[in-house]
């Protein structure tokens, strides 16, 4: 399946509102098929686009997310279910504002193998997708590939997103 197929039935805005299916549809490619692949996804949210991910890649060792305010366990049960029983071992969600160092910091802590796939979906408050590069992309595997979705708030000189203050 192509991933549009597999973004529109895991119920992820990824193509359906954002059209990133016309680059990750080529850029991914090379991963796929990797054996042991490791991602990293800050914003899961209601988990459908790490049911994509699990749909996606073959095998993938790693299927992570960060997400601020969640009880990890309850979210990894619901994230779970989505990509159902022989994925689940692979799924671990962290609880971490992406705005928050010290905790981003712990994530990566947790995680000395790094990955090789990250993709920032998380506040898409500038300032924390320039802080959250800074410290995951030296922790991004040789040949991997760091991808930052939700750009446009760079663009905007005032307002909010997700509670946080843009000041331009």
């Amino acid at each position: 399946r192509n991933l549009t197929d597999i973004f529109d039935s895991a119920g992820t805005d990824k193509a359906s509102m954002h059209g990133y299916h016309r680059y990750y549809e080529r850029e991914l490619a090379p991963y796929r098929g990797q054996d042991g692949l490791r991602l990293l996804e800050i914003g899961v949210g209601g988990g459908h686009s790490m049911k994509a991910w699990s749909d996606y890649f073959a095998a993938p060792a790693a299927l992570h997310g960060v997400d601020r305010g969640w009880d990890t366990e309850d979210r990894r049960r619901k994230i779970c279910e989505l990509v159902g029983e022989e994925r689940c071992p692979v799924v671990k969600v962290f609880s971490a504002d992406q705005g928050n160092e010290t905790e981003m910091r712990a994530v990566i802590g947790a995680e000395p193998q790094g990955w090789d796939v990250i993709i920032d979906d998380g506040s898409h408050v500038p300032a924390h997708q320039v802080g959250s590069f800074r410290l995951l992309f030296p922790r991004l595997r040789p040949g991997g590939l760091y991808v930052v979705e939700d750009l446009t708030p760079s663009y905007q000189d005032r307002g909010d997103i997700g509670g946080y203050p843009l000041i331009g």
